[in-house]
């Protein structure tokens, strides 16, 4: 479900992209309500962050796809899937200073 949340456009042309986001992202909320209790809370904490009115703009996917690499690695994907994830969640090289305090949460 993270994958798939990571492939969204959320400004995708001819519009629709904002809802596949909220789509996906209830879809990984679902999803993530399985795992162990520590980790649900820790996942949901970056869920909330990179969808606050601080972090999120439809217009530019990077300011909430690039939440979804440590919550990936959380999961314990691979190494390369990991680096992967990054420089597809974050290719405008956006701040992760936010993703960070998210983390200290």
């Amino acid at each position: 479900k993270t994958y798939a949340l990571l492939k969204v456009n959320s400004n995708q042309k001819g519009g629709g992209g904002t809802a596949n986001f909220r789509k996906a992202m209830a879809a990984l909320r679902s999803a993530v309500k399985k795992l162990p209790e520590e980790l649900h809370l820790h996942i949901l904490t970056l869920l909330d962050a990179s969808e606050d009115k601080e972090n999120f703009e439809a217009k530019t996917s990077g300011t909430w796809r690039r939440f979804l690499p440590p919550i990936l690695e959380l999961l314990g994907v691979t190494d390369p899937e990991l680096e992967q994830a990054k420089n597809d969640a974050n290719p405008r090289d956006l701040s992760m200073e936010p993703v960070k305090k998210a983390q200290r949460k």
